[in-house]
């Protein structure tokens, strides 16, 4: 797998420019809790979660942390991006 072709290498950027942010516990519980009924997209995900805080920058940070996995290897990130469990 080529890692500089796009559009992988951009959202790859992207998603670890929110390593480290802060994730508290109760929004990483409703992620993990949404994703026990499978594979979603964000948008899904966010209205399924009904979380207020930044989201996306919520599911990067969280997938550096390798607890979720963005489906980011065919298509830019964004509402439509799949997101899967660890």
């Amino acid at each position: 797998m080529d890692l500089h072709r796009e559009p992988l290498f951009s959202n790859a950027r992207s998603i670890w420019s929110h390593a480290g942010r802060r994730v508290s516990l109760m929004e990483r519980l409703k992620i993990s809790v949404a994703l026990e009924d499978g594979p979603q997209s964000i948008i899904q995900l966010q209205d399924r979660t009904r979380l207020t805080c930044d989201f996306v920058g919520a599911l990067c940070a969280l997938a550096c942390e390798g607890l979720v996995r963005l489906d980011i290897y065919d298509t830019a990130l964004g509402p439509h991006t799949i997101v899967l469990g660890p």
